[in-house]
């Protein structure tokens, strides 16, 4: 079950890690390999397929 962060989150405020921090806690629990971390300010210019396609290909890299 997903669940939102518990704090109110300001624009270029801490409360942003604050937030990227207990979801990345939240991640953690489901035993995943790789988390990726995409903000509002990234625009992915490919299918989510083809993103996934490529991750899964350089699965043992590291950026």
């Amino acid at each position: 079950m997903f669940q939102y962060a518990p704090v109110e989150i300001f624009w270029g405020d801490y409360s942003q890690i604050e937030a990227e921090m207990f979801l990345f806690k939240q991640a953690a629990k489901n035993n995943y390999e790789y988390h990726h971390l995409i903000s509002g300010a990234d625009l992915p210019l490919v299918s989510q397929d083809k993103i996934h396609y490529f991750l899964i290909k350089i699965l043992t890299k590291n950026f």
